[in-house]
């Protein structure tokens, strides 16, 4: 499996999720509030669709920097996701 969690505001994240296109392996989880309006999604897929993800993960964070939206924070295959 292959893991990336997205970390942020509340509404960047929920954005960033509804602006990501996921391979349709792909299982979202969350979000799960982590502090004071701060959530974090975690997206797992099979590793046969890893480079898809990580595709579109890129894809996704290029436009919301031109775009100059809230940052979101994307971490793929974290150590810890407590």
């Amino acid at each position: 499996m292959r893991l990336a969690t997205i970390s942020g505001a509340a509404t960047a994240v929920e954005e960033f999720i509804g602006a990501l296109t996921v391979p349709a392996t792909a299982q979202l989880l969350g979000p799960v509030e982590t502090g004071e309006a701060s959530v974090r999604m975690v997206i797992r897929t099979p590793l046969a669709h890893a480079v898809e993800l990580q595709r579109a993960l890129s894809a996704a964070l290029a436009n919301r920097a031109a775009r100059e939206l809230a940052p979101v924070r994307v971490h793929v295959d974290p150590y810890d996701i407590s």
